[in-house]
């Protein structure tokens, strides 16, 4: 989140001068709306993983959003108080808010384990192994990867959902 954060500083300093920074400006804006409108890519060799693969891609970028979404509802609670400095006040707006934090590290968590479990399958699946163990390895990892696709049910503050 760190990244992603100082990011958005840059692009709200940008903000202030629009003409000077409109290469960042457009970068972002461009970028916002690549991200909204497609998924990115997670390639698979075996063409019976390619939904698999589909349904994570489109996590991977709904988390995406969600990161943003999630500091943009930090900073909008941080300017709701009272003080002069804001980076002080988001700080302590962030450590205050765990739970949301706990939120998207699982999240994180089921997207990393999906993806490795993606990888050994096309890895398996491709490799052409067919006993009766690999087989089972197959159906384990397909079915984790329905339940790693199941939707969270709690959105913090509005924004998270992969």
């Amino acid at each position: 989140m760190r990244g992603v954060g100082e990011h958005l500083k840059g692009v709200l300093h940008a903000l202030k001068h629009p003409i000077r920074d409109f290469s960042k400006l457009w970068s972002f804006g461009r970028g916002q709306l690549t991200a909204r409108l497609s998924s990115p890519e997670v390639p698979v060799k075996n063409a019976h993983l390619r939904k698999e693969a589909h349904e994570l891609a489109a996590r991977v970028g709904d988390f995406g959003l969600a990161v943003v979404d999630v500091l943009k509802h930090l900073r909008k609670k941080a300017n709701d108080k009272v003080g002069d400095d804001e980076e002080l006040k988001i700080m302590e707006v962030v450590l205050k808010s765990q739970y949301m934090q706990e939120r998207l590290s699982d999240v994180a968590c089921d997207l990393y384990a999906a993806s490795c479990t993606l990888a050994r399958l096309d890895h398996m699946m491709s490799g052409g192994n067919g006993d009766a163990e690999g087989q089972r390895d197959v159906q384990a990892g397909r079915y984790f990867l329905a339940l790693a696709n199941r939707p969270h049910q709690a959105k913090p503050g509005g924004a998270l959902g992969p």
